[in-house]
Order: structure tokens, then sequence, then C-alpha cells
């Protein structure tokens, strides 16, 4: 059966708006069942609260959203144990209770949950609704009736277990300066006191002037420092008569600020400063490589176009030599050359190319003036006008010729030019009174100085 409402609130915050609440029924190691109210504000935040008798106990307040937003939902789901917050924004899940948070028994007892209880065999503050041993070895005192009963068995100070409470910090301070000393207590609902060198330190208000406690600042605060305020400062966090210990200061004033020769600690941003260098010089450096070999490669190629441009506009002829002289057939000739001119005779070779044979015959000048001239041969076929001339080709044998004459015929008309045959391998060329020889012997002299010259491939003949 539920109790009977009362006639006043349950629960008085000053400056606090709620907009959700949730109600939980917990049974304690009393086996009494406790209220466990969770209330929403409209700054995001969540207040866990416990009703003891008449009393009201705040176990804890929790921050649940990085910006300040209201709590617009609380479910609470008894068989899995959480609690789920929702928002305009976002949806959290929370346990029940956190229990773990509370590291020593006097912290687990005076916390005054009704999930937690102290495990004296496992040394820890554990859930009751989870833990699977027996229940003999927890302790639970949520109305602090053993605090009242037995409060000379925590007389002694409590030490957290922690290795920033237990260590022991070295503060210089410059003579009248403000010093500042912070302290966190355990709960809101835990009061500060200070030792000053084993000895109690009176706490004055702002007002004063002396050592005050700053509730904004959770700290010491003790202005116009003076050499007698040099020692070791202890900072207690009380509730209920237990003090748990939680920082120590070993403070020295000097008359001026002291030069600490002190090595620093390596500057995380110029670590990243020198980071960032580095990686800006090896891209730097890869850039220039590449450029490097772009223009190398460009060069090369600039290079091979001038080299090839002049082979593209040099026409090269013959563009193929023959590799072997044409066949040919041999004409049927008598014996004496002198009958080489007869009429009748072969000029030709049989792929139709001209015939040259090197040889003597009667030369028209060698006669007498006086006597009539003898019957001059057949003039040779391909030319346009008869001539009784005969080429002398005794040189050519010795020139180098390759025996490939290429042979333009002049015309009638153009000027005679007189001379004796071309040295090395041209060929000579003698008329007698003929006005028509001398250009064709000069026309075959400039031919024969202009060609190349190739390996002779028979000796005995040369053909046109």
């Amino acid at each position: 059966m539920e109790e009977k409402a009362q006639a006043r609130p349950l629960l008085l915050t000053k400056g606090i708006n709620f907009t959700r609440l949730a109600v939980d029924r917990v049974s304690a190691l009393d086996t009494r069942a406790y209220n466990m109210l969770f209330l929403g504000t409209a700054d995001g935040w969540l207040q866990r609260v416990v009703i003891l008798g008449s009393e009201a106990h705040v176990i804890e307040e929790i921050q649940l959203f990085d910006s300040p937003q209201p709590v617009d939902s609380l479910t609470i789901s008894h068989t899995k144990k959480y609690l789920y917050i929702g928002s305009r924004s976002e949806v959290l899940q929370l346990p029940l209770a956190n229990c773990s948070r509370y590291q020593s028994q006097p912290d687990c007892l005076l916390s005054r949950d009704p999930y937690c209880a102290w495990d004296s065999e496992g040394r820890a503050c554990v859930r009751i609704d989870l833990h699977r041993g027996s229940t003999s070895s927890l302790s639970q005192d949520l109305m602090l009736e053993r605090f009242s009963r037995g409060k000379a068995k925590f007389d002694k100070p409590v030490a957290i277990p922690s290795p920033d409470n237990s260590r022991l910090r070295n503060v210089t301070i410059v003579v009248e300066s403000d010093m500042v000393l912070p302290c966190q207590l355990v709960s809101n609902l835990a009061q500060p006191s200070w030792l000053l060198n084993d000895r109690e330190l009176q706490l004055g208000d702002e007002e004063a002037g002396g050592a005050r406690f700053d509730q904004t600042l959770k700290a010491l605060v003790v202005p116009n420092v003076m050499p007698v305020h040099a020692g070791r400062y202890v900072c207690y966090s009380e509730e209920q008569g237990v003090k748990f210990q939680m920082e120590r200061y070993q403070v020295s004033v000097v008359a001026s600020s002291p030069v600490v020769m002190a090595a620093r600690a390596p500057d995380g941003s110029m670590g990243l400063f020198w980071v960032l260098v580095i990686t800006l010089g090896a891209a730097c450096l890869l850039l220039l490589v590449a450029a490097l070999y772009l223009r190398r490669r460009l060069k090369l190629a600039i290079g091979k176009g001038t080299e090839m441009k002049p082979l593209e506009s040099t026409l090269v002829y013959p563009i193929t030599l023959p590799k072997e002289p044409p066949t040919f057939v041999p004409s049927k000739m008598p014996s004496d050359e002198d009958r080489f001119w007869e009429t009748g005779a072969n000029y030709y070779y049989s792929d139709g190319s001209l015939k040259i044979v090197p040889g003597h015959a009667l030369c028209p000048s060698s006669q007498s003036h006086h006597h009539a001239p003898t019957a001059s041969p057949s003039a040779i076929p391909g030319q346009p006008i008869h001539s009784p001339s005969r080429l002398s080709l005794t040189n050519i044998r010795g020139s180098g010729s390759n025996g490939y004459i290429r042979l333009n015929l002049s015309s009638a008309g153009e000027e005679r030019v007189s001379g004796g045959g071309s040295g090395g391998g041209g060929l000579g060329l003698s008329g007698g009174g003929n006005d028509y020889s001398s250009p064709f012997k000069e026309e075959l002299r400039r031919t024969l100085q202009q060609r190349s010259v190739l390996p002779d491939a028979n000796p005995e003949e040369s053909s046109v």
C-alpha cells in the first residue's frame, strides 16, 4: 500500500525549473521501500533524489547535453534497469545508478543511494540488484544510523584512494600576492576544512580579508600572502562527521619572482609546425624533380624533331642503288672494232638501254684534207642529228666510273665549245668540223663530273 501524500512539497530548489519526473520504487537492505525520483530540468540536467522519511536527499546532479536544452521525456525500464532520457535532438540511455564512482566505504555509505551498498569482501561499492553473492557482506546506511552510533570509528580522516589526492604539490608564492589552492569536495553537502602545519586553519569571510573558501572556484583563497603563510596545507571534505582527505600543498613564500631552471616539455604546437614544414619541403622537392624530368624530355623531343627536319626535306636520288648490273644479251659483232659503227650493228641491251663500247675508230680529222672523206657510218640510234664523230672512252676504265651515264642531247642552235676530253674519268668527244659535236661533248662532261661515284660492276662495258 502506497504511503499517504503529504501536504507539503517533497523538494524545493531555488533557480531550477523542472520539466519531467520519473519515480522508481527501490527495496534497500533494511527491507524498506524508498521512492527514487529522477528529475529533468529545463537546462538539460538530471537530479537523482531519494525520499528518506520527511527529507529529500539529492544524491547527484548529472549534466546530460553539451548545449543547454530542456528534457522532454523520462522513461524507466525496470527489466533492463536503465533510464531513457529524450530531448528535441538527442536520446540518452543511463543506468539507474553508478555505484563504482564511490571508491571508499565512507563515500559509498554517505551517498545514501538505495541502489548501492558496500561489499566488505570485494572492498567495492556495488549495486544490490546486480549482486550475485550473499548480502551478508553488504552494508548500507540510508538513515545514517551507523554514523550516529559509531561516529568515533570514522574520527580519523579517510584518504580517498586517488594518485592526485595523495601527491604533495609544491607551490611558490611571491610575497604580498594572492594565493589560490583548489580543493574539490566529495559532494555538494560536504563542507571544506583546512589544516596548516597540522593545525586547523580558521576560515573567514571575504569582507574580513583573511583566508576563505570560494564556493565558485572550489578553492582556498588567501589574499596578501606573507612569510607566515608558508607551510603545509591539507584540504578535507567533511560530511556527517567524516573527513575525506582531498589535497595536499607545500607552500613557499619568496620576496621576488624565482627563476626556475627547469626543462620544459616539448610544445605540441611546435612539433606540429615542424611536421608541416617537413611535409611541404618534401612536396616541393617532388615537384622540382618532376619539372626537371619533364624539361629534359621536352629538350630531347625538340632535338629529335630538329634532326629529322633536314632528312624530311632532302630528296636523295636514286633512293635505292642497284645491287647488281642489269642483265643483258651481248650483241654479235665482228672482231674488228672498226665495224662497230657499221649499219646493222646492235646498239641496245635487251632491256632497251643504249650501249657505249670503248674502242678506236678512224677519225675524219686524221685524213688528208685534200682527199674525199669516206662514207661515214650510220648514226647511233637516238641521235637527233647524224654526226661522224666518235666517242673516245679510253680513259673511263681508270676513272672509277660505275658505267651509268645520263645522256642529255643539246639542240643544234647551242654554241660549240672546243676542247679535249675531261680528266678523272670524263668522256672525251672529238669531231672534225661538225658544229653539233662540241655541245654534246660538253654536256657529257658536265654530267660525268656531277654524278656520284659508285663501284664499277663491269669494267669492260659501259651503258647508258
